[in-house]
Parts: C-alpha cells; sequence; structure tokens
C-alpha cells in the first residue's frame, strides 16, 4: 500500500487500518535505522489490533533479535535468509483461504529465491554506499517489502495441481462430501462456488458423469455432450450435482472447466489466476466456462464442494 492507493484528502490511519482488516498475514520488516521510528511503530500497532491471524517480523540487513524492544519484541521474527523467508511465506500460506501443497509451495520458492537474493544483496549493497542517507534506508526498505510481494503474488497466483494422475470431484451434498472424504480417499480442496441445491426457474442442471477406465468426473449443463460421453466415451451418468445460471448476471462467476490429457482429469474453477497458472502446465487445455455460479452464499444455494484424490 503507497500513498497512490489514498484518494486526496482522505484520512489515511482508518485507510490502512481498513487494508489491514482485510489482511491475514502481516510481514513487518525491520532494520537497525528504523526501529524506533514513529511509523513502523504505529503500523505494527494497527497490524495487532486489526490481524486476527498472524504477524510476523522480517529482520533486515544484520539485525539481530536481540536489538529488538518493545513493542515490537511481542511479534515472532525471522531474520532474512532462505530459511527464514520460507519460513514467512509458509505462514502467509498457511492464513491463505485455498493453501497450497507444501512441496509444490516450496518448489516454487527455491526456484525464486536466487533472483530474490540477488535483488536483496544488491539493495545492501546501495544501503552501504548511502549509510546516512534517511531516505535512502526508507527507498531499501519499500524495495525489499516489493520484492516480497512480488515474491507473494507469484505463489498465490499457483495453484496446487501437480502433473499426476488426479480425480477432482464436486458436489453440494454434505453428506456424499464427508462420505468420499471417509472411504474413497478425497480430501477437500475448496468450493466452486455457490449452486442451487434444487431446481428453481431460470436454472440449468450440472450432470455428473464418470468414467471408470481413467477415474474422471465429467460435468456438463448440456444434454448432447452428456448423452454423447455416455454413448461414445465410456462415460456414465450419475446424477445431477446441482443446478447453476447459465448466464451470468450481478451475482454470478462463470466456472471455468479445464482438462487435462495426461492427467486424464476435468477441473473447475471461478478463480482467474488459478485458471491462468493451471493453463501454464503441459497437457492442461481452456474447455471454456461450464455454467454461472454465485461468488457468495444466496438464498437456495450451497457451497457447490470441490474435492481431489490421486487417481
Amino acid at each position: 500500500m503507497s500513498a497512490q492507493d489514498i484518494a486526496a484528502g482522505a484520512r489515511w490511519a482508518p485507510e490502512i487500518a481498513r487494508q489491514l482488516e482485510e489482511s491475514a498475514y502481516g510481514v513487518i520488516c525491520m532494520t537497525r535505522e528504523n526501529l524506533l521510528q514513529p511509523w513502523l511503530i504505529f503500523e505494527a500497532g494497527a497490524l495487532t489490533r486489526h490481524v486476527e491471524a498472524k504477524a510476523c517480523g522480517l529482520l533486515i540487513g544484520d539485525l539481530s533479535p536481540e536489538e529488538v524492544t518493545s513493542p515490537l519484541r511481542q511479534f515472532q521474527h525471522k531474520v532474512m535468509s532462505q530459511n527464514g523467508l520460507w519460513e514467512v511465506v509458509k505462514g502467509i500460506n498457511e492464513c491463505a483461504s485455498q493453501p497450497l501443497d507444501n512441496t509444490f509451495l516450496r518448489s516454487t520458492f527455491d526456484t525464486w529465491w536466487p533472483k530474490f537474493q540477488a535483488d536483496y544483496d544488491q539493495i545492501l549493497e546501495q544501503q552501504s554506499d548511502c549509510e546516512e542517507s534517511p531516505t535512502r534506508e526508507r527507498d531499501m526498505l519499500v524495495d525489499i517489502v516489493a520484492s516480497v510481494r512480488r515474491l507473494e503474488a507469484r505463489l498465490l497466483q499457483k495453484q496446487p495441481v501437480p502433473q499426476r494422475r488426479m480425480n477432482h470431484f464436486y458436489t453440494v451434498d454434505a453428506e456424499e462430501k464427508n462420505h468420499v472424504i471417509k472411504y474413497l480417499g478425497y480430501r477437500e480442496n475448496g468450493l466452486a462456488g455457490y449452486v442451487f441445491a434444487h431446481d428453481l426457474a431460470g436454472s440449468v442442471p450440472v450432470f455428473r458423469l464418470y468414467n471408470t477406465t481413467n477415474n474422471d468426473h465429467l460435468y456438463t449443463t448440456s444434454t448432447e455432450e452428456r448423452d454423447s460421453a455416455v454413448s461414445s466415451r465410456g462415460y456414465r451418468f450419475e446424477s445431477i450435482a446441482g443446478w447453476a445460471q447459465e448466464n451470468e448476471s450481478q451475482s454470478t462467476v462463470p466456472l471455468f472447466r479445464l482438462y487435462s490429457d495426461f492427467a486424464k482429469d476435468h477441473f473447475y474453477t471461478t478463480s482467474q489466476n488459478e485458471r491462468a497458472g493451471i493453463l501454464t502446465r503441459d497437457g492442461w487445455s481452456d474447455q471454456g466456462i461450464l455454467c454461472h455460479v454465485f461468488a457468495t452464499q444466496m438464498a437456495d444455494t450451497a457451497p457447490f464442494f470441490r474435492l481431489v484424490r490421486d487417481s
């Protein structure tokens, strides 16, 4: 967040507090020069008040935990190193609404770490050349925070859809969800929006089909595709998974359909970032929009649970 994010004439303190209320994790970047700066203590206090989840102090340069005094001492601190930043990234991931698989997260982190470390070392060199300049120190901190945020954005834009055989399963039935978790080896994988649990005027059925040969669940609103999949592609009709909207409205978002010929898996998501991340992987193709679902729960709707298991 910067001055460009706050409208002219707006009070900055309430605006920062509002932004913090929407955050699940706070990172406090501390240097030996800014430890006692009023702005840092103010923002750390705002984090303590508004962030219900977690906050972590990131120690920049050669700052050690022993040098940190109250009130900043109350936060768990990590030294700026590969292991220290990894712990921060893991903490951010744990607070995400759909946390990434740790193996995938670590692989992505290790890929970007050399570039981050080079940028970080360059910033420290520049800072040592201008040690007496308060403006330079502030610029250094801004650059480090920006680098951390870029790394976080790259990680969160990707989702754990590794290149192995998988099967995604979607249902509005909470009892069915619990049954397949307990007996069929599925695990929860977030939500694919909200749909009607029964037929309502203006809604379309979402047909669920299953292929026993490749363990793939296919969802479609097309009766022609349903019949074709049953007659010539090895699928069998299982049930109506729910009722959705065929056309977009102010309350709905598109439910995208993707397919991996390698994984033999149809995948459905409402997230543009998730869709874009998956399409960067070999073998995945975009199959358009299945239907439109509600972004938040509305009257007569139920969560469209998404589950996954290894095939």
